[in-house]
């Protein structure tokens, strides 16, 4: 079969105030920027995306994949309309281009809002549904993948003719599956009728922190998922969505597609009811604040931990559209710093590392002052005085599960380490870049010098992608609420557009 593959995603904060533009999809950033026709193939060829392991398996399997358009922007504020419409009028030009496909396949993210639409990924569907209504005579089969965090909405299940997701966070199965819708396309088209389906909408939002598949009660629901899936021999998805979005259809959803609707509908019961009897397990974690962070950070060091403690400062995550450029973790590691012993060893010194700060003009300004110089200035609105210790410049390779060794591009970068006036070292050394990336491979420290397992504290601007590459080193991970828009209780959002009778977060069992 000749299919038609692209790619259009964005995760949208709705709470943001800086809106997404075309060029935010022309240089995306840790993700291959926008990219046309033939193109895809370089852009994506070995990297963990849904489109890649999609197109490989289609390959594999005789299939023809056409690649039409990719493009990908950091989670920021609302798409404006603009870019919106000019991308999709691009898909639809290049799929104008192929009257003799059989299918179309979409790689989407599924939390999209833009100025005029809620739910952009339902609306880009509409149009290119639309599209092939008026120029096929034949129906046309349009199945797409889905981020974790797709906002899954009625129409998205009514317009797809088959839908799955990734069913990992952090997200280390997007190019698995690709490559496993690819396989359920396979068997069940070409068909004569559609398929089955059904979608349920959760009466309760589920914070991001909680939403790691590493953990208890995620964990056991998606063991959960694979057995009813099996036994009942369909595609059964489960979104726990992105809380951040302020549309009436944020939140956890399941859906299942099969040829018997009463499967269908048996297994999204099942799953409905446990993701519903675990509501107290995902209420019990535990968030701190910046003085219970500053106090563990202390007893860290006092008490001499071997590996490092990790804290999260998952609310200037830039991968849920945080600035990723708030001080409040640094201030606190700057105090604690300033208050240790002096007596302390140089072993029980060893320095705390925060990773990463958007913060380009900071960073080419080190790197035209060069490596030893001494930069003084403000970071976000706090007095900063560093020494800069390394700079980097251009690619590197992404390891770890979730990039598997791509390669990345955050621009200029620099390592500043915390100086007094007198010019002692303070053990801080804080992590530049010139694009907004969330440090979820270890390599993005190591390219400046910084080798994790050495460091006593790690301070990451992430939520729970960190932990594919950097728990295992870890002796003690944590999340720590410092300022920033994606904020850990989704109760704290000030929502327009929920729907009525959802609770804003899980809550623990009465007694």
């Amino acid at each position: 079969m000749q299919i038609a593959v692209g790619g259009f995603q964005h995760e949208t904060n709705c709470f943001q105030s800086n809106p997404t533009l075309y060029q935010d999809f022309v240089t995306a950033g840790g993700w291959p920027g926008l990219s046309l026709g033939a193109d895809i193939f370089a852009a994506v060829a070995g990297r963990n995306l849904a489109i890649a392991g999609f197109m490989d398996r289609a390959r594999f399997l005789g299939h023809e994949p056409v690649p039409l358009v990719w493009a990908n922007a950091q989670p920021a504020g609302p798409v404006e309309d603009q870019a919106f419409d000019r991308i999709s009028e691009v898909f639809i030009e290049q799929l104008a281009q192929y009257p003799s496909l059989d299918a179309v396949y979409l790689d989407l993210h599924g939390a999209m809002v833009t100025d005029s639409h809620d739910d952009a990924d339902s609306e880009f569907i509409r149009l290119i549904r639309s599209f092939l209504s008026r120029h096929f005579a034949r129906p046309i089969p349009i199945i797409a993948s889905h981020d974790w965090h797709g906002n899954v909405s009625p129409a998205r299940i009514a317009q797809l003719d088959l839908l799955d997701s990734y069913q990992t966070y952090p997200h280390v199965d997007m190019a698995a599956t690709g490559a496993r819708l690819c396989d359920c396309f396979t068997r069940y088209f070409p068909r004569n009728r559609p398929l089955a389906r059904r979608m349920v909408k959760t009466d309760y939002l589920i914070p991001l922190t909680a939403q790691c598949s590493l953990s208890q009660p995620m964990k056991g629901l998606l063991q959960l998922r694979a057995e009813i899936a099996a036994e009942f021999n369909l595609v059964l998805g489960f979104t726990p969505g992105f809380p951040p979005s302020d549309i009436a259809m944020v939140g956890p959803a399941v859906f299942a597609y099969g040829e018997d609707q009463r499967a269908v509908d048996e297994a999204v019961n099942r799953l409905v009811t446990a993701i519903h009897n675990a509501e107290s397990d995902f209420a019990r974690e535990e968030i701190l604040t910046l003085a219970a962070a500053k106090t563990i950070m202390r007893d860290h060091v006092l008490g001499g931990g071997v590996k490092p403690l990790i804290l999260a400062d998952s609310q200037d995550n830039p991968g849920a559209g945080g600035s990723s450029d708030t001080t409040g973790v640094l201030q606190t590691a700057i105090e604690l710093s300033l208050s240790l012993p002096l007596s302390l060893s140089p072993s029980q010194r060893r320095p705390i590392v925060l990773a990463l700060f958007y913060a380009p003009v900071v960073a080419s300004d080190c790197a035209a002052m060069g490596v030893g110089g001494v930069y003084n200035g403000l970071i976000n609105g706090i007095k900063i005085r560093g020494r800069i210790a390394a700079l980097h410049q251009g690619e590197f390779i992404a390891t770890g599960p979730m990039w598997g060794d791509s390669v990345m591009n955050l621009g200029t970068m620099a390592r500043l380490d915390l100086v007094a006036e007198d010019d002692s070292d303070l053990g801080v050394k804080i992590l530049l870049a010139s694009q907004r990336q969330q440090p979820s491979s270890q390599a993005m420290l190591r390219i400046l010098g910084i080798e994790p397992k050495s460091m006593a504290i790690i301070v990451l601007k992430s939520s729970v992608h960190f932990r594919a590459d950097f728990e295992a080193i870890a002796e003690r991970v944590r999340v720590v609420a410092a300022p920033g828009v994606n904020l850990a209780n989704p109760a704290d959002f000030p929502y327009k557009k929920l729907r009525p009778n959802v609770r804003r977060g899980p809550n623990l069992a009465e007694g």
